[in-house]
């Protein structure tokens, strides 16, 4: 590391180690409610913020079951791979064996 920035590096060091870093616990921290009443003008600061109001709702109804059955191509290939064997099989002993 050159000399200009190895200083540079440990001037900047030294000022990072003159102020630890401070943080509070998670329940400490304000909520975003809180947040948008510190924010809100005062004539919206009654008024619920979106984080409230835009909450997800259950379903009215349940889901219906999917009408598409799970895939089976690993089933259909070797069925397909066992007939493709079986014709190129009775082709070769037609033209070779007979």
């Amino acid at each position: 590391m050159p000399h200009e920035v190895r200083e540079m590096y440990q001037r900047a060091r030294e000022k990072v180690d003159e102020k630890p870093v401070q943080s509070s616990p998670v329940d400490e921290l304000p909520r975003t409610e809180d947040l948008y009443r510190r924010s809100a003008p005062e004539n919206m600061q009654d008024k619920p913020s979106d984080e409230v109001i835009y909450q997800p709702s259950p379903p009215l109804i349940e889901p219906a079951p999917p009408i598409i059955e799970p895939d089976q191509t690993l089933g259909s290939l070797a069925i397909g791979l066992a007939v493709a064997v079986l014709l190129a099989g009775i082709v070769l002993f037609i033209f070779f064996g007979g």
